[in-house]
């Protein structure tokens, strides 16, 4: 595994319509998880939550598709934005650790 790690926080919830799956890069960063990780040896940054101005629907009557996605186009846009910082982690040399969020931010 490469010794450098970027924290990467994908505090989304876009996908589904529940409260909370957002919430789990910073429970996670709470648990302690930068210093567990600095002391496997691993030099850690954290880059923060991925930031930007999204539309959403909260309530599943406003899947506005016929594939039965929910919030099609704040979904891609975040997950654009989740690439670019991926990509540049990855180009600098460091492992990206994503931290999650909904499953939508697989793509």
């Amino acid at each position: 595994m490469n010794q450098n790690v970027h924290i990467i926080g994908a505090a989304t919830a876009f996908g589904q319509p529940r409260l909370g799956v957002d919430l789990g890069p910073d429970a996670l960063r709470y648990a302690g998880l930068t210093k567990m990780l600095k002391e496997l040896g691993l030099s850690v940054t954290d880059k923060g939550n991925i930031k930007g101005n999204f539309e959403v629907e909260a309530e599943r009557h406003n899947i506005k598709n016929d594939d039965n996605l929910l919030n099609y186009d704040a979904v891609k846009d975040f997950n654009n934005i989740l690439a670019g910082a991926v990509d540049s982690s990855v180009s600098s040399g460091a492992f990206p650790l994503i931290l999650g969020g909904d499953h939508s931010l697989a793509i």
